[in-house]
């Protein structure tokens, strides 16, 4: 997982289809191939290794996330929900199954949907930078434009890489 973290992705898959040859059953090396193939944009082949992931561990969160998020990536929305129902059936305080659960909702426009699942996600976890930004985006959507700025701000003030994006100046570059 170094491999991955560092962007080594070529390396990573190298290492992973290793260690699988050893041990074709080890779900979580099926899972961490799948998120190199998603990084590397190869969304199919990662719903393989989801698949796979799941045919041992059905009850694996981290595969249905995976799964979920390659469906996503696919612009297929409302199967990714199914897989994020599915993260929730066994960790309902997956944050990030609400988080991408939210961003399915938010992607077929069913935005006070979308807005449940990140209020989800930020009760759980209230700096979840990118959830903020969503959430500002769906309020945005709905028309509650009194709503907007503050979560926009708590994005900005979570990821400052995150403030362009929102329209705001990170604080240590604000003139005084």
């Amino acid at each position: 997982t170094d491999l991955y973290v560092l962007g080594r992705y070529k390396e990573a898959l190298t290492c992973l289809e290793e260690a699988l040859k050893v041990n074709p059953q080890f779900t979580e090396a099926w899972i961490n191939r799948a998120l190199v193939l998603w990084c590397l944009g190869s969304y199919e082949e990662a719903l393989t290794c989801c698949d796979k992931a799941l045919e041992i561990n059905y009850d694996d969160t981290r595969a249905w996330i995976c799964k979920g998020t390659n469906l996503l990536s696919l612009r297929k929305a409302d199967e990714a929900i199914i897989c994020f129902d599915n993260a929730l059936k066994i960790n309902p305080d997956s944050v990030f199954a609400w988080h991408n659960k939210g961003v399915a909702f938010l992607e077929l426009g069913e935005y006070e949907k979308a807005l449940q699942c990140f209020d989800e996600a930020l009760k759980r976890d209230p700096n979840l930078a990118k959830t903020w930004f969503c959430k500002a985006e769906t309020l945005n959507e709905l028309g509650r434009y009194d709503d907007v700025g503050y979560c926009a701000y708590r994005a900005a003030i979570l990821d400052p890489t995150l403030s362009d994006r929102v329209g705001i100046a990170p604080s240590n570059q604000i003139e005084r």
